[in-house]
Formats: structure tokens, sequence, C-alpha cells
């Protein structure tokens, strides 16, 4: 009826937080194996510098700071594993945006977040990800975009609300 669907108890849309790996790393929201958990820019952060303590000789290990430009960087110029780290992410991005094609067969995605700034880095993986975890006719039917809001698309999604409430 041309309003956002809010739900019974105003959590639709929480798509960071459905299960995409039973047995992965906790979430902030307490759950395990969150999509945010594994594919949000905290996570690759977080994979990225226990990365760098385990293999003290690879390039993410001598970036100062571990930033995700810098990650992103690294990939661009072929780095094999801040690509493996990327991919991975794009991977289990691919695989909650496979969920949402055969679930709601949307005529559009939008990625949005930090993230968002990778580009191909995350987008080939996810979407060789999507086409193997999706129908066919879902994947092929939807339309996936960057956000233009970038990293500040779910600050602007968190204060709508309040926005709402105050005209």
């Amino acid at each position: 009826d041309g309003r956002i669907w809010e739900g019974a108890a105003g959590l639709a849309g929480e798509v960071g937080h459905m299960c995409i790996k039973v047995d992965g790393p906790d979430c902030h929201c307490g759950g395990k194996g969150c999509l945010e958990a594994l594919c949000s820019g905290w996570a690759l952060m977080r994979d990225a510098k226990k990365f760098a303590t385990e293999k003290k000789t690879s390039a993410i290990a001598g970036l100062d700071p571990i930033t995700l430009e810098a990650l992103a960087a690294l990939g661009e110029l072929g780095d094999a594993d801040a690509l493996a780290l990327w991919e991975r992410a794009g991977m289990m991005l691919g695989i909650g945006m496979a969920n949402l094609m055969n679930l709601l067969n949307p005529d559009c995605l939008v990625l949005a977040g930090g993230l968002a700034k990778a580009g191909g880095l995350l987008l080939e993986p996810a979407r060789q990800s999507w086409e193997r975890h999706a129908f066919e006719q879902a994947w092929t039917s939807t339309e996936v975009h960057f956000s233009a809001m970038g990293e500040w698309a779910g600050v602007r999604g968190a204060i709508q609300p309040f926005l709402k409430a105050a005209t």
C-alpha cells in the first residue's frame, strides 16, 4: 500500500541478522553466523586483523592501520590474501542475497554500508554465490545496485522513524 513493511514488532528488514552459517562467528546482536557477522565492514576488519596476526609476512600485516580502503586497494592490486578475504565476504553476501531473491523475488536489491565502496571486489564473488544458490528465475529478474548513500544508509534508516515523528 505504498508504505514500508515494518512487521508485527517493527523489526522487518533486519536482513543482516539472518543466519547464514549456523556455526559461524558471534554477532553483536547475540546470534551466531548472522550475515552481518560474516560480511559487514566490522566483520571484514576482524578477519583482516586476525589474518595479519597469523601471517605476519602478508601485505595485510604491513598495513598501518588496517582499513577497508587499504584492504580494497590491496585487492585492486591483486594481492591474493586481500582477494581471499573479499571473496569470502562476497560469497557470504551472495548467500544472503540468494535467500532474499528466493524468498521475496524482488525487482531490485540495494547494497549499502561501508562495504559498498569495495565495488567489484565484493560484488563479483557475491554474484557467483547468488547465481549458485538462488533460483535462476529469481536472480535473473533481480537488479542489484549500490546505494548512493553508501555507508550512511544505515544511519539514515535508523533515524527515519524519529524524523517521521517530528513532522
